[in-house]
């Protein structure tokens, strides 16, 4: 599967403004941590800004949607308020969302990824998963998948599991409460 590179109506129509553009803009408030389109701005050279620009001028409507909505820093600074994490855990934390929103990395690794660069133990980096996906990413989340087959085709061409005919699959044990 090949990502369209000749952007639809939509895309040109939705495009990242000059305004936006610039790494400079200061928006009256130091939101930075919380915006995954904004949180390398102030540090990238005007060369990997522009490789950034083009990446994101290339993206479905959905995505450029959570990538650049001031939601998404809502729903980022008010994460971050309740993991009490630091600003760079939370600059940390956009930058996650955005490499899931651009193809640069694996939603199978969004858990450790969590766990890792955030300190989280592995029950809550899998709840902040679910939460990112089920609150944040689920608008776009048909489109996102498109990306990640194409950047990750190794994870996403697994065989499927299969139950064996024989299982009785009412017959789980529940061992969290033992």
């Amino acid at each position: 599967m090949d990502i369209d590179n000749n952007p639809t109506q939509e895309q040109v129509d939705y495009e990242v403004s000059l305004f936006e553009q610039s790494p400079n803009v200061n928006w009256g408030m130091d939101f930075e941590y919380y915006s995954p389109f904004r949180v390398d701005a102030k540090n990238a050279s005007e060369t990997s800004w522009e490789s950034f620009l083009q990446k994101v001028n290339n993206l479905s409507v959905p995505i450029k949607d959570i990538l650049t909505d001031a939601s998404t820093v809502e729903f980022i600074l008010t994460l971050a308020e309740h993991l009490e994490l630091t600003d760079n855990q939370s600059a940390d934390l956009s930058r996650i969302i955005r490499d899931i929103l651009i193809g640069n990395l694996s939603i199978d690794n969004l858990a450790t990824t969590l766990g890792q660069k955030l300190n989280l133990d592995q029950d809550t980096a899998r709840q902040v998963q679910n939460n990112i996906i089920n609150n944040l990413l689920a608008p776009a989340i048909e489109d996102i998948r498109k990306i990640q087959t194409e950047r990750f085709p190794e994870k996403t061409n697994r065989p499927e599991l299969k139950m064996e005919p024989g299982i009785n699959r009412n017959n789980v044990v529940d061992l969290r409460n033992k």
